[in-house]
């Protein structure tokens, strides 16, 4: 015979009891979503934590790496700038030596009547001096770019008679004797040329020239003299001091900065 289940009683879930049950069963629940979720999220900051550390180590490493190329591309370009700027004082030297044996002589009136010789003869003169035409290589008288007055440029083919040119006309100026434009030449009033005085002096290369004008803002700070003899740019900070050749304008700023402090 087939055996009879007994009947069990089926349980009021509605009673106090089962209630308990339930709300311990749904606390337990929630604790458990509650814990989950809060290990998720420290899971969650650690490894946000851990990317931030990482991406700073790049971003350091990558700082690091631009820090030493850029100063191995400023030590490069600093050897760069000091090799160019010994290139160019050699060829300034070069260019200087080609003018050993060349003078100029500035502030001329107008050329009239006169030859470039006999105009040149006229201030020569004055020194004592003469000049023929075998004496030069070259001779020119060039207009200056205002079309007001001249300036010659006379290229001799031995250096003494420039050098002997120069040394007088040097000492003329020392003597307080300059010359003198008006006492030399008829000079137009009405002209609009206006030069007081005749200068000679020898031709420098344009970088050359630069530098004596540059030299020559430090004049009397720091530097009492500034001067060019036989195309060296020279200064001297007092009358006991031993002259010093300028080269270059950044030797001469470190120098002039040297000599303030």
């Amino acid at each position: 015979m087939p055996q009879v289940k007994p009947d069990i009683p089926k349980r009021d879930r509605t009673s106090p009891d089962c209630n308990r049950e339930n709300s311990q069963r749904e606390k337990l629940q929630k604790m458990d979503i509650n814990e989950m979720y809060t290990k998720l999220i420290e899971k969650i900051d650690g490894v946000k934590e851990e990317i931030k550390s990482e991406i700073k180590n790049e971003i350091d490493g990558v700082k690091k790496e631009i820090k030493l190329i850029d100063e191995k591309i400023s030590k490069e370009l600093t050897g760069i700038k000091k090799s160019l700027s010994a290139l160019e004082i050699r060829i300034s030297d070069l260019e200087q030596s080609n003018n050993k044996s060349t003078l100029i002589m500035t502030g001329l009136p107008p050329v009239k009547n006169n030859t470039t010789l006999a105009h040149f003869n006229i201030v020569l003169k004055k020194l004592g001096e003469s000049a023929v035409e075998n004496d030069f290589k070259r001779l020119s008288i060039i207009p200056y770019k205002s079309g007001v007055g001249s300036f010659i440029i006379a290229d001799f083919w031995e250096e003494r008679k420039k050098v002997t040119i120069i040394k007088k006309f040097k000492a003329l100026i020392k003597e307080g004797k300059p010359l003198e434009v008006n006492k030399i030449f008829l000079v137009d009033n009405s002209a609009l040329f206006n030069a007081k005085q005749i200068r000679i002096k020898n031709l420098l290369t344009k970088y050359k020239a630069d530098l004596l004008k540059q030299a020559q803002t430090f004049r009397d700070k720091p530097f009492k003299y500034v001067w060019e003899n036989d195309g060296r740019i020279l200064v001297k900070e007092k009358d006991d001091s031993k002259a010093i050749e300028i080269k270059s304008v950044a030797q001469l700023t470190a120098l002039a900065t040297i000599e303030t402090d």
